[in-house]
């Protein structure tokens, strides 16, 4: 028998790769998901790239709770390509993939506690 945590985790697996977002890494015991670097905005001079981090928590043994974080970087490449800054937290762009997976699934978001699947 699936717990809802285990549905959670397979609704956040399945609507990331359905949304184009390729998986770096995965571990469900821990309970992060991790989205492959993709540069956002590849022209030059200054490039931008996101990463998502998916977090599942177990609330109560009937609600698992979710938070998305994007993180961005930018590197600057006008003769030869600098090397990628530090991760910058997005709220807007983390807020918004939350949003857009949260309306699929029929469920509300909490602002700044993440959403129910």
């Amino acid at each position: 028998m699936s717990t809802s945590f285990d549905v959670a985790w397979d609704a956040a697996v399945q609507s990331l790769k359905r949304d184009g977002f390729a998986i770096e890494k995965a571990n469900k015991g821990v309970g992060e998901i991790t989205t492959e670097f993709q540069i956002a905005q590849p022209k030059k001079p200054k490039q931008s790239g996101m990463r998502y981090v998916v977090d599942l928590r177990k609330v109560s043994a009937a609600e698992p709770g979710v938070q998305v974080s994007g993180f961005e970087q930018t590197r600057y490449n006008v003769l030869a390509p600098d090397s990628w800054d530090a991760p910058k937290y997005k709220a807007e762009e983390s807020e918004s993939i939350m949003k857009g997976h949260t309306r699929r699934n029929g469920k509300r978001t909490k602002a700044g506690a993440g959403c129910e699947l």
